[in-house]
């Protein structure tokens, strides 16, 4: 079975984008597939727009400040990817319980080529 979570799903509306943020609206999402976490083998896919952009924002406004060149898009990508997956595995892994050890949660990342 394969879940697709875009990024605005793992951010609501409105909401400033914290970890604390994330983590609740991932937590709500897994809770609400825990059966199907239970008796199947899930791949999760997820967007992350929202927390590229405010990493490109956060890269913007340290360059104009120190001249430093910001990282690049595809960098940005790997980054959040990884983040994302880190706190999707963490609420898998609590909602499975002790089966959740048994079964072992991957984050997988993949590479991007952005088009200059």
């Amino acid at each position: 079975i394969v879940v697709a979570l875009g990024g605005n799903a793992l951010l609501k509306r409105g909401e400033p984008l914290t970890v604390d943020n994330q983590r609740r609206n991932i937590r709500e999402g897994i809770s609400s597939l825990s059966a199907v976490l239970r008796s199947n083998t899930v791949t999760f896919v997820h967007g992350n727009g929202p927390q590229v952009g405010l990493l490109a924002l956060e890269g913007a406004a340290y360059q104009k400040q120190t001249g430093a060149i910001p990282m690049q898009l595809d960098v940005l990508d790997a980054e959040t990817e990884g983040s994302i997956g880190y706190m999707l595995e963490q609420e898998i892994d609590s909602a499975l319980g002790d089966e959740g050890c048994k079964r072992g949660v991957i984050t997988m990342l993949s590479q991007i080529i952005v088009s200059p």
